[in-house]
């Protein structure tokens, strides 16, 4: 694990909105972060954190956190424990691979008695301490249980009527009024207040949070987990690029590794041949890992380092998870190898099953592997590496700001006049830019709006407004001016 390290918390209205004694202690320890969404793991990966912990996590209107993120940020050797609520249903379903469930929640979900993910869910405030509006109906059932326990008073029909009403109801209506009305009818008014005076007084999750940060501040805990079996999770790499977030210099918002490379898609005039030298560099990665070529855990480890460095050196901290950097240096490495050990212009035409007179002599020359068979995000990962990226992100930063200023006033912009500005940023007649969005790597890709017309939104109001008002300009200049060849800690490294 990375010097970087600490236990990062993704926490909300299960855990105390006035910290005192122990939980003030356990807070001050952990790195505390709001309600986690879809992608929020991802984000955090390049902080190198030793633990995730996940009490609290958005769904319904937001996209949840993901099976496959966690399955990624396992295969990353972080420890991950899950309680209270969305971290409990996690929990539950990922205990197989590694993921670790903490408290009673976490229990019922693993053993079968609650099936449900209405059972944790509730409305809270969107602003810390992220209060909670509604009751989880876990809450409702663990509290008539334990009233049960203590007194013998029991009506089990009632109850189950009562617990029945409220799951009924979308989690969003089970508010205390809700909660004193179908009460009073369905067990009575004594029992009801009793019922209200218990939530009141304690909370599961949140009793649930404190196991779960007592165990991920355990000394040396992590050494002692089950790390789980290397599980393929390479389909995330299209929406890492989405997650991974790049530093910057101004008073702009922090923007996507995509957002930066998208821009300068848009802007930059050698775009098109580095996406054709890294298609290329790739194809030949894959052609020498056919033949059985390889590269050395040693060398890829040492190799990845060096990647790494150029990030911190460049933007004071990595912006990739370390697979990432290990992956890169896979691809660096083998293309490296290829050009020493395939010579013959017959084995590759056996390889490339093609006629040997149809393989060029020059290296150089063989053909680029598709767009289409790149897995997402891997040519981004490259364009990261290049001094051209530090002003994309600057530049989509302040582009940014000025769209989200001007966005209330100018409304929705017509994509008619967004492929106008592309058409003349590439001084490319209508008909072409179809073509020239190929080339530069922004074809339409399944589900989604045009990469060239996402660029473009980002940038139209920054380009169309007659005077400048941020450092938008300074920025697109010195990306223009930029070069977009590879920086490259890979000849650092003899390839034997």
């Amino acid at each position: 694990m990375s010097e970087d390290g600490g236990v990062v918390v993704f926490g909300g209205p299960s855990l105390p909105a006035r910290p005192t004694g122990e939980w003030s202690e356990l807070l001050e320890a952990v790195k505390l972060r709001p309600p986690a969404r879809r992608g929020d793991f991802l984000t955090v990966l390049p902080e190198r954190p030793a633990v995730l912990v996940l009490l609290d996590g958005y769904f319904f209107r937001v996209p949840s956190v993901s099976h496959k993120e966690i399955l990624y940020a396992l295969e990353e050797g972080v420890r991950i424990v899950g309680a209270a609520s969305m971290g409990a249903l996690r929990a539950a379903e990922m205990a197989p691979f590694g993921m670790e469930p903490a408290g009673e929640i976490a229990r019922r979900y693993r053993t079968g008695e609650i099936e449900g993910d209405d059972e944790v869910a509730l409305l809270h405030d969107e602003r810390p301490p992220h209060r909670s509006l509604t009751t989880a109906l876990i809450e409702v059932r663990i509290a008539l249980e334990e009233r049960r326990s203590e007194s013998g008073d029991r009506d089990p029909e009632s109850e189950a009527g009562f617990l029945e009403a409220l799951g009924a109801l979308p989690f969003w209506e089970r508010t205390r009024g809700t909660l004193r009305e179908v009460g009073s009818r369905l067990l009575g008014d004594r029992t009801t207040e009793d019922l209200l005076d218990r939530l009141e007084e304690r909370s599961v999750k949140e009793a649930d949070a404190r196991v779960a940060l007592r165990r991920a501040l355990e000394p040396g805990a992590s050494d002692s987990r089950r790390r789980p079996a290397p599980v393929f999770t390479g389909y995330l790499e299209g929406f890492l690029e989405e997650s991974l977030r790049v530093p910057v210099r101004g008073p702009g918002p922090e923007v996507s590794l995509g957002d930066a490379w998208r821009l300068a898609r848009l802007l930059h005039p050698e775009a098109a041949t580095f996406v054709a030298a890294e298609s290329r560099r790739l194809g030949r990665a894959a052609v020498a890992r056919e033949i059985g070529v390889s590269v050395s855990p040693e060398e890829r480890g040492a190799l990845a380092s060096k990647l790494e460095e150029t990030h911190r050196q460049e933007f004071g901290r990595p912006l990739l998870p370390a697979t990432e950097y290990r992956r890169e240096a896979e691809v660096l490495g083998l293309s490296a190898r290829f050009e020493e050990v395939f010579r013959w212009r017959e084995r590759s035409a056996s390889v490339l099953a093609c006629d040997p007179e149809e393989v060029p002599g020059e290296l150089d020359s063989l053909r680029p592997i598709s767009q289409d068979l790149i897995p997402p995000g891997w040519i981004t990962r490259a364009f990261s590496f290049t001094p051209g990226a530090r002003p994309a992100a600057e530049a989509a930063s302040t582009a940014r700001e000025l769209r989200r200023a001007f966005r209330a006033l100018r409304g929705p912009v017509a994509e008619a006049e967004l492929r106008s500005l592309i058409g003349e940023l590439w001084e490319t007649p209508a008909g072409e830019i179809r073509e020239e969005s190929r080339r530069r790597g922004l074809a339409p890709t399944g589900g989604r709006e045009e990469p060239s017309l996402e660029a473009a939104r980002l940038v139209i109001v920054a380009e169309r407004l007659p005077r400048p008002l941020n450092r938008y300009p300074k920025w697109r200049e010195e990306l223009l001016e930029s070069s977009l060849d590879r920086c490259e800690p890979a000849m650092a490294i003899a390839i034997a």
